[in-house]
């Protein structure tokens, strides 16, 4: 499993090895903005109560503040941009990705087709080629951006309380056994309900369908294919919403962790 990861973040790095670059140097600009707002704003605030106490305005208190919105303004809005980079260094990839599952479609042998697990097996393939590029971006965004944020973070909160940066990282060793577990859970789900998921999709696409509407009118068969696709749907349908729920029931020590990274 762990070599298959690997293999992908490998493809989609060579794919668009420019691109990756920037997305590193964006990563890494957007953090080192973060910390440079938080340390303008104790300047400038420093600066205001030392001038209040002299009486003494001028270029010392705008320095500070032209600081901090030059550090609001590179760091402040970057969802747009760093969706951007992303898409840029991932086209390339899940279009080899998606040629290369093609291509091995069509080598298989058309009576595999009608092989049940083989074609649960196909259906969760073909829903999830996307996600073969997730992994890098969870891994070289999400992952790579945590550990900058948690160096920094960690560096400006040891200087005030060592204490606190150790509960910190317990905490996050506890957040990432947590996630590794729902990532499984998640996968297994996948894994169980894709045949459930595969008959709705057959079923809808029966009653919804150009080719099957003159023999669904002329044979009556609205009801009998809309009460087969409400049974398949609501299997898969409501398990995943159970797990999307379980999911975001955060525990308390997530939050906690989330109130002092976002105070730091």
């Amino acid at each position: 499993m762990f070599k298959r990861i690997f293999n992908f973040c490998i493809i989609t790095v060579k794919s668009a090895p420019l691109f990756f670059l920037l997305n590193f140097i964006v990563i890494i600009t957007f953090n080192l903005a973060g910390l440079g707002a938080a340390f303008a704003f104790k300047w400038a605030t420093d600066t205001i109560m030392e001038a209040q106490g002299t009486g003494v305005f001028g270029a010392n208190i705008a320095m500070p503040i032209l600081f901090f919105f030059l550090m609001i303004c590179i760091g402040g809005n970057t969802w747009n941009f760093e969706n951007m980079v992303r898409t840029l260094y991932t086209n390339r990839a899940k279009k080899f990705f998606n040629k290369y599952f093609m291509f091995r479609s069509y080598k298989d042998k058309q009576d595999n087709f009608y092989d049940n697990k083989y074609y649960d097996d196909y259906q969760f393939n073909k829903n999830n080629i996307n996600n073969t590029t997730s992994i890098s971006l969870t891994i070289f965004n999400r992952l790579f951006a945590a550990i900058i944020g948690l160096i920094i973070s960690g560096v400006a909160i040891s200087f005030f309380s060592p204490l606190i940066l150790l509960i910190i990282l317990a905490l996050s060793v506890i957040i990432v056994i947590v996630n590794r577990y729902v990532v499984k859970a998640r996968v297994k789900l996948n894994e169980d309900y894709i045949n459930d998921e595969r008959k709705a999709n057959y079923y809808k696409e029966l009653l919804s369908g150009k080719p099957h509407a003159k023999e669904l009118r002329i044979f009556n068969l609205q009801g009998r294919f809309l009460n087969l696709w409400n049974t398949s749907y609501r299997k898969f349908a409501g398990a995943k919403y159970k797990r999307n729920i379980n999911s975001r029931r955060k525990p308390c020590f997530y939050r906690i962790y989330r109130v002092f990274f976002s105070r730091s």
